[in-house]
C-alpha cells in the first residue's frame, strides 16, 4: 500500500499558461476582438454617414463592442465562436469522398 502511494502523480487542472485579461480572454483575443471592432466600426459610419440616424449608429456601434468580445472569449474547452467559425471553413474545404477499392483479401499478393 504504501508503494502504490509513492508513485501517484499529482496532475493539477485549470492552470493557464497564458496571463489572461479575464477569463478565457489573452492578449492574441484582444487583439483579434479589436480588429474585428474596427471592422465593423467602419461599417457603422457609413451607415451613420448615408442615414444621419446618431441614435441607432450609437446602438450598433456598442453591439460591434460587445459581440466582437462575446465572439472571441474562449470556453471551458478552450475555443471561442472564431475558433469555430476557422474550423467549419476549413472542415468544408477539405475532402469528403474517400474512393474505396474492394480487394479480395484472400489472393495472394507478391
Amino acid at each position: 500500500m504504501e508503494e502504490k502511494a509513492k508513485h501517484t502523480l499529482y496532475i493539477p487542472q485549470g492552470i493557464k499558461t497564458k496571463k489572461e485579461i479575464f477569463d478565457g480572454f489573452t492578449k492574441a483575443e484582444l487583439w483579434q476582438a479589436l480588429i474585428g471592432i474596427g471592422v465593423m466600426e467602419l461599417i457603422v459610419l457609413i451607415y451613420y454617414l448615408i442615414s444621419g440616424s446618431l441614435v441607432m449608429a450609437m446602438i450598433f456601434a456598442m453591439s460591434a463592442i460587445a459581440a466582437g468580445i462575446m465572439f472571441t472569449v474562449k470556453d471551458n474547452n478552450n475555443l471561442s465562436v472564431v475558433d469555430l467559425m476557422k474550423h467549419m471553413i476549413r472542415f468544408s474545404r477539405s475532402q469528403k469522398q474517400y474512393p474505396y477499392v474492394n480487394l479480395n483479401e484472400w489472393e495472394r499478393r507478391y
